[in-house]
């Protein structure tokens, strides 16, 4: 049931991107991405960005002007939380969480563009950010009490578990070329995926009862690669030059 989902999520990437470069090859952009993530839940009593993950995408953006687009961004994305070394203390009451969750989210973002490249036609730095909505596809939830699975809290919590996200993203990405770039992310939920309502769990370090919310957050390095970018007319761009106007790369978008 987890491949079709995953499956059916593709097959609706690919159509929506297909669509979107037919209509938009001028101003439009499309490309892929890859990369790591390193994420926590605020509200599980550890610490850190333990829980190694993987991010994949794609993405299409329309350029607005020409140092600024709107993109969409479909991606399969791994959140969760895993004890440090620090967090892993042997007593007997020490709690303990391991979560990973994969969804499929879908994100609309704003990008801007600075410093242009003195000699070829890209835009070195972008900042980006937008909004994240997600969906859960799967989880896998484990809370242990000193050291055994306590089973009682382990099913209430995955049992309340929402199945959809708001987030935000900001992300910084530096371009080596005009299709390859290096991306700094960080996405932070705006909603919590778990509100204690059942399970009263007494914890050592805030000395409150229950697990009261838990909050994502998570860091994420990519590579990104454009095998759609927009078509500059080189004639302009020769013309400019001899008028010694400011030369901006994607003022050419034809």
């Amino acid at each position: 049931m987890k491949k079709i989902k995953i499956i059916d999520f593709l097959l609706l990437v690919a159509i929506v991107h297909c669509n979107l470069c037919v209509q938009g090859q001028n101003k439009f952009k499309a490309g892929i991405a890859a990369g790591a993530t390193l994420s926590q839940v605020d509200g599980d009593l550890q610490h850190g960005y333990h829980k190694l993950g993987y991010a994949l995408g794609l993405n299409g953006a329309y350029f607005l002007k020409p140092n600024m687009d709107i993109s969409t961004e479909l991606y399969l994305i791994t959140r969760g939380t895993k004890p440090s070394s620090k967090d892993n203390i042997p007593r007997k009451d020490q709690w303990q969480t391991s979560l990973s969750m994969q969804y499929a989210e879908a994100r609309l973002v704003s990008n801007w563009h600075f410093s242009p490249h003195p000699d070829k036609y890209y835009y070195r730095y972008s900042l980006h950010a937008g909004l994240i909505f997600g969906r859960l596809l799967s989880s896998n939830l484990n809370i242990v009490k000193g050291y055994r699975t306590d089973t009682l809290v382990t099913d209430a919590v995955r049992s309340g578990l929402k199945s959809n996200d708001l987030g935000l993203t900001v992300a910084w990405s530096w371009h080596f070329s005009p299709r390859l770039s290096f991306m700094l992310q960080q996405g932070v939920s705006l909603i919590p995926i778990y509100k204690n309502t059942v399970v009263q769990v007494a914890t050592i370090r805030t000395e409150k009862k229950g697990f009261d919310r838990y909050v994502p957050y998570y860091i994420s390095a990519q590579m990104r690669y454009d095998f759609i970018s927009p078509k500059l007319n080189t004639r302009n761009i020769k013309k400019k030059k001899k008028l010694k106007v400011r030369d901006n790369p994607l003022e050419q978008i034809e």
